[in-house]
């Protein structure tokens, strides 16, 4: 449902942005940045309802690809998709032999924007976020669920000419409960994703 409603906002602003003026922040860009990850995970014991909270802080690579449309002689609105690569890892079990980690982290989102003089935008973002989520248990695969959820952030990008750009970026995906379909006696699994990435961008 959630993703359904990105994609008719995505629509929306495909609709409406034939007429709206440009600036030097629109078109299609692409962008890999370094990303610093701090990634939690929450685990419910269903058998007595007590709660361990893990995590841990990982260096990672991501990149983007968006698009973004003037709608106003200093707005913009983006729409596009990213993907962190490596493994986030999220800790591991203190007194057992459980660590904990998400993979394959996206994310689909609508960027907001202000431009602040001729090159600095400022801009926020709300999208879709998912990724898969694991405990492994002596190096074993011990639960594996399908983490869904939110990301919201903000960040600013700096033209360095008409083709490149700086960028720096905030953000938290936050993920429902889940647990394994193929065992729901396993615990539930609750992930949260902060992420803090300084990149280089380029303006096609």
């Amino acid at each position: 449902m959630k993703l359904k409603l990105i994609t008719l906002a995505m629509l929306g602003v495909l609709s409406q942005s034939a007429n709206a003026d440009n600036n030097e922040f629109t078109g299609l860009t692409v962008g890999a940045n370094i990303t610093s990850v701090n990634t939690t995970v929450k685990e419910t014991d269903t058998f007595n309802g007590d709660i361990y909270k893990h995590g841990e802080n990982s260096i990672l690579g991501s990149v983007q690809a968006g698009y973004t449309f003037g709608i106003g002689e200093n707005s913009t609105l983006g729409i596009g998709v990213s993907y962190v690569i490596g493994d986030l890892k999220s800790g591991a079990d203190p007194v057992g032999s459980d660590e904990y980690k998400g993979k394959g982290h996206y994310s689909i989102f609508i960027e907001p924007g202000y431009a602040v003089g001729d090159s600095t935008l400022l801009y926020g973002k709300l999208g879709y976020a998912a990724m898969d989520g694991f405990d492994i248990d002596s190096g074993s695969l011990d639960e594996k669920v399908k983490a869904r959820g939110v990301i919201v952030g903000f960040g600013m990008r700096k033209v360095i000419n008409s083709k490149f750009y700086f960028q720096f970026e905030v953000s938290q995906s936050s993920f429902g409960s889940k647990t394994e379909t193929t065992d729901p006696t396993d615990d539930p699994l609750k992930f949260k994703v902060n992420q803090a990435s300084l990149g280089l961008g380029y303006r096609f």
